[in-house]
């Protein structure tokens, strides 16, 4: 399985990166109930595990849930995307990220709509800052896709 090699680069990415190094929980982007049955796993949290390993920092993938099934992405327009996203996150035990230092993990970017409407959710749920981390970045919305990194109630 490409999971651990695929951890290490992001560690590796991230120890070289300028995010913030102190966070509180590591949270992986999740995917709808049924089609992590259907795939057998989530691979953003697959490669969140070995960076949330390394760092010593608790990995939490209870927390967020990808409450609405959602059609695949492939091919979607940029402002579709973010149509199709947006209320299908939902944040379940809020007193978990009250007042936390959170990192959402995904593994590609491609317009920042997931990103952005799961860290919409977390800071609405009463978390300090979010701070965004992928393995990749897709070329195609380049142009389109604002720059997302770290947000905090202040900056909204």
């Amino acid at each position: 399985m490409l999971a651990e090699p695929l951890s290490e680069v992001l560690i590796d990415g991230f120890i070289e990166s300028r995010l913030p190094k102190s966070v509180d929980m590591i949270v992986p982007i999740p995917i709808h109930p049924s089609r992590k049955a259907h795939r057998g796993f989530n691979q953003s949290e697959l490669i969140a595990k070995g960076l949330a390993k390394h760092l010593s920092i608790q990995m939490d993938t209870k927390t967020l849930v990808k409450s609405k099934k959602t059609p695949h992405q492939v091919d979607v327009p940029f402002e579709q995307r973010r149509i199709n996203i947006y209320g299908s996150f939902s944040v379940v035990r809020p007193e978990r990220v009250k007042n936390k230092k959170i990192m959402l993990i995904d593994d590609v970017i491609t317009t920042g709509a997931t990103l952005d409407e799961a860290a919409r959710m977390l800071l609405d749920s009463g978390a300090s800052t979010v701070v965004a981390y992928t393995l990749a970045r897709s070329i195609q919305y380049i142009k389109e896709a604002p720059c997302i990194g770290a947000r905090s109630k202040k900056n909204r």
